[in-house]
């Protein structure tokens, strides 16, 4: 079997995508996350990639430079959502109240929000660590 005969048999397995099949898909999957701290869970709903950018550019300032003040709280508040009709339970002011929680649950939730949203660890180190310490 030739190199072009197996390229072929695999283009035929794989199923291409088209515009209506990718924006169509339902890829915003909520995530339940247990806090027995507050006795119950918290549900989180994955960043848009728009929305993503939002975040990286509300933590950022004109310089590019993130400010890592109240960086996982700012995260969790635009990703907690009811889990009934998947609106946010928080608004981007709120941050600075979740800031004051206990921050076991609140890392907990950071976690499983960066992660459903495509944050890998060195995203949010890179995130973090483009910062002169504000």
């Amino acid at each position: 079997m030739t190199e072009k005969t197996m390229l072929e048999g695999l283009v035929e397995v794989a199923h291409a995508l088209n515009r209506d099949s990718i924006l169509g898909a339902e890829d915003l999957p909520l995530v339940e996350v247990a806090v027995p701290e507050w006795g119950g869970s918290v549900w989180v709903k994955p960043m848009t990639a728009a929305g993503r950018d939002a975040f990286e550019v509300a933590v950022s300032d004109d310089n590019g430079e993130v400010d890592r003040r109240n960086f996982r709280a700012k995260l969790v508040a635009r990703c907690a959502v009811d889990p009934e009709t998947g609106v946010r339970l928080f608004k981007d002011d709120d941050a600075k109240a979740l800031g004051s929680k206990n921050a076991l649950p609140l890392s907990r939730i950071f976690e499983a929000a960066a992660k459903a949203s495509g944050l890998t660890p060195e995203d949010v180190e890179k995130l973090e660590g483009n910062s002169d310490g504000r």
